[in-house]
């Protein structure tokens, strides 16, 4: 019972850590063990017979992997294959516990007894790792899909970020296109506006640089209308610029 009871557990612990997790209370497995040893105890005090004895402590080491066997069966049909091989393992593994009392007092059937355990210890060997690669693929699994859920949900908001910046450069450009035309209205008023006075300017200056010939100014006063007549074209060019533009 020291040896095999623990081993029952541990086969408890697994199921735990790599099926279900929620529904396991190990308690009840210690206090049911704890009677039924308590029961082989003062069955071997009160002089029953080997089967007697030895059934109790047996069904305290079998209790604990029919359960989990019992729990792991119950979704047979959508369980993983590896799952319902290792509850399958597992009923059997009790059930051959509970066959000891039976089997072990008689030579003969103890050299069955002992076959069997081989059989289930090799099965055992093998379904074992299997449902552990298998948790842990899972568990890879599960961890990847939650990454590439996140950078799917970091992309998505990257991607909700430049389409709102799209739509506020579209919305600024829209403002400059529309200020553009404005201006450009503006400059073009501003350029025909100028354009009156200053060409009456031109007509004066060039009257102006025309008389200077059979004029009585001096120098001073003929270089004055010739800067003037220059900076006359010099707006005119200039106002011809922007109208281009």
């Amino acid at each position: 019972f020291s040896t095999y009871f623990p081993t029952s557990i541990l086969f408890v612990l697994f199921y735990k850590e790599t099926i279900d997790s929620k529904t396991i209370k190990l308690n009840r497995y210690y206090i049911f063990g704890a009677i039924c040893m308590v029961s082989s105890i003062l069955s071997s005090l009160i002089h029953f017979n080997f089967i007697i004895a030895a059934l109790f402590p047996a069904i305290a080491i079998a209790y604990p992997m029919l359960d989990i066997s019992f729990k792991a069966m119950k979704n047979f049909k959508s369980n993983n294959a590896v799952v319902n091989l290792f509850a399958i393992t597992i009923f059997l593994n009790a059930l051959h516990f509970i066959d000891y009392p039976f089997l072990r007092h008689n030579d003969d059937n103890a050299v069955v007894g002992f076959s069997i355990a081989l059989l289930l210890l090799f099965a055992s060997s093998i379904i074992i790792p299997s449902l552990s690669i298998l948790k842990i693929s899972n568990r890879y699994s599960l961890r990847l899909e939650k990454n590439v859920k996140k950078r799917t949900e970091s992309l998505n908001k990257a991607m909700s970020q430049l389409q709102l910046a799209a739509v506020e450069i579209e919305n600024k450009n829209a403002d400059l296109k529309k200020k553009t035309i404005d201006n450009d209205a503006l400059i073009s008023i501003l350029c025909h506006d100028l354009a009156n006075p200053i060409t009456v300017l031109k007509y004066k200056v060039e009257i102006l640089s025309k008389g200077t010939k059979n004029s009585n100014l001096n120098e001073q006063q003929i270089s004055s209308i010739n800067k003037s007549q220059e900076l006359v074209n010099n707006m005119i060019e200039i106002l011809d610029d922007v109208r281009k533009m």
